[in-house]
């Protein structure tokens, strides 16, 4: 059971962020502590599969996604070596994390459309033009 002071500290924290069913948002927050606090191995164990279920989805989507797919800038069309390149907006997560940590399959969805799929090679070359450097270069003569 929760403090009246704890109770009061969410309840302002709440009608700061301006929401209109502050005593709901409450009882639900605390109602998913004391879940979690009485069955703490069974909710890890529903969030992990909950999560490899998502994972599962998301790479049968990314597999189907890069099935038809070739790299724009050579046309490599061997899904084992096509990566994705982050060209639009702003990034924030890589795809592999976002699949890794079970993101929702419209959430890579949106993430795709900021990027250009491309093979390995290329995607080295794209990121060394842009950073203005090459690997080697400092080696090579001038």
């Amino acid at each position: 059971m929760w403090s009246k002071r704890r109770i009061r500290i969410q309840y302002e924290r709440y009608q700061k962020k301006g929401n209109s069913n502050t005593f709901v948002e409450i009882a639900k927050s605390n109602r998913g502590r004391d879940r979690y606090a009485n069955n703490t191995e069974r909710v890890k164990e529903i969030n992990r599969a909950a999560r490899e279920r998502s994972q599962r989805e998301v790479t049968l989507f990314i597999q189907e996604y890069l099935s038809d797919k070739a790299c724009v800038d050579c046309s490599e069309n061997d899904m084992t070596v096509l990566t994705f390149d982050h060209v639009r907006g702003e990034k924030k997560y890589n795809i592999s994390n976002m699949i890794t940590k079970g993101a929702a399959i419209e959430t890579i969805k949106r993430k795709l459309e900021k990027t250009d799929v491309v093979c390995f090679n290329c995607h080295m070359r794209r990121e060394q033009a842009r950073r203005g450097y090459s690997r080697f270069g400092r080696f090579l003569p001038k």
